[in-house]
């Protein structure tokens, strides 16, 4: 079973995922949790309150990432070099 942490998670993925459903077909009755390993389904009922929630905290998420100045590598090199996906364009890659 997801813990209850966990759970919240998921549900918030499922439910930004759930954004282009509900724009072209409305609201559906739950979100579906296919627990492949274990083979279960676990239905959770659609709340309109968590929707807007996950979107909300979307966007929040968006805007602090696009207001963030402050770009320097991390302190693994290797990471920052290889693993970034602005390592390209990066001014603070020495691999290049």
């Amino acid at each position: 079973m997801l813990s209850v942490i966990s759970t919240e998670a998921y549900l918030r993925q499922l439910y930004l995922y759930s954004v282009p459903v509900v724009a072209q077909f409305g609201t559906p009755d739950f979100l579906v949790f296919n627990c492949f390993r274990n083979g279960v389904l676990i239905k959770e009922p659609f709340s309109q309150t968590a929707f807007e929630e996950a979107i909300a905290w979307a966007q929040c998420t968006i805007e602090e990432i696009l207001c963030e100045a402050d770009w320097t590598p991390c302190e693994e090199v290797w990471k920052c070099c290889y693993l970034c996906d602005m390592a390209e364009h990066c001014e603070y890659n020495t691999t290049r």
